[in-house]
């Protein structure tokens, strides 16, 4: 009888320490999934050098200017990383579920965040205006925000494909449907 006890308390602690060690790794999963991998810093200055090589070779820069430009993108890159928020306070964060004190505190970190990049941005719109036209200014300004859509478009299908990638491991894909026959569909 005794062994039997011992026995049974042997196990619900060998299934305890189980479940604990399961409920500890499904939590690192999920966070492990939901983690946004951070870029590189020279990950993110490699990126600008390219992208600011690229508007040089569309503006026709001959090669003082295009060095020039080239610094200058790069610091301009630089400042925007350092006063991006490094964690947005707003993101899920639903209107109807918070109060006008936090809803006034949302809106005006976000003030203070767009007038940041203004200053900046108005920073280095300065410093081009000593060596580039206004055209080029224009220009330059344009071909930065298409390749910023291009990015954001390659990460959202990116997102989208690991999204499918994941439904497909865990079955859900519309592979896994049955189909119906052609004489099904007839009907």
């Amino acid at each position: 009888m005794k062994t039997n006890l011992l026995h049974l308390c042997h196990s619900r602690l060998i299934l305890s320490l189980v479940a604990i060690v399961m409920a500890a790794t499904i939590q690192l999963h999920a966070q492990h999934q939901n983690a946004r991998p951070e870029v590189s810093e020279q990950g993110r200055t490699e990126f600008a050098k390219t992208q600011a090589k690229e508007i040089a070779k569309e503006l026709d820069l001959n090669e003082a200017d295009a060095a020039r430009f080239t610094t200058v993108y790069l610091n301009y890159q630089n400042e925007m990383w350092k006063i991006r928020p490094k964690n947005h306070p707003r993101k899920g964060v639903k209107a109807d579920k918070i109060t006008e004190q936090q809803a006034q505190e949302y809106n005006r970190e976000w003030l203070r965040h767009q007038k940041d990049f203004c200053d900046v941005k108005e920073k280095y719109y300065n410093e081009c205006c000593k060596f580039l036209s206004q055209r080029q200014i224009f220009k330059a300004n344009d071909l930065e925000r298409k390749a910023f859509e291009r990015m954001m478009q390659h990460h959202k299908s990116a997102k989208e494909h690991g999204k499918k990638a994941k439904e497909n491991k865990e079955g859900k894909s519309p592979v896994n449907t049955p189909r119906r026959s052609r004489t099904q569909s007839k009907n």
